[in-house]
């Protein structure tokens, strides 16, 4: 898994590109932390357009991630989720903690 970070006015983006499985998660969610720990960011911004599978480890990552960074008064927002990812955040109703911008037309203000 490759990530990619920018910050621009208090909104760190961060993208991912591979399979948010068990092993893309070990990795993502120690750096992603190491991008959100300079306390520079209100709200950060995880696309994850390039992200063609997730499982349960990817979801773990992320809620781990969401509870840290609320315990810190900043917010999360995941966008670009598509396919099977968005399928996956939809049956565990992600969407009702994080707020999901999603990636496929079919999902836009879907209510799940």
């Amino acid at each position: 898994m490759k990530l990619e970070s920018t910050l621009t006015n208090g909104t760190r983006h961060i993208t991912l590109v591979g399979d948010f499985d068990a092993e893309g998660a070990l990795t993502a969610r120690d750096k992603i932390e190491s991008f959100c720990a300079d306390n520079e960011a209100q709200i950060v911004n995880i696309d994850m357009t390039h992200v063609p599978f997730l499982d349960s480890s990817g979801i773990g990552a992320l809620v781990y991630l969401f509870k840290r960074l609320k315990a810190s008064n900043c917010k999360m927002e995941l966008s670009g989720v598509a396919g099977q990812p968005a399928e996956l955040m939809k049956l565990l109703r992600v969407n009702q903690a994080i707020t999901i911008n999603w990636g496929d037309d079919n999902l836009q203000g879907l209510a799940v």
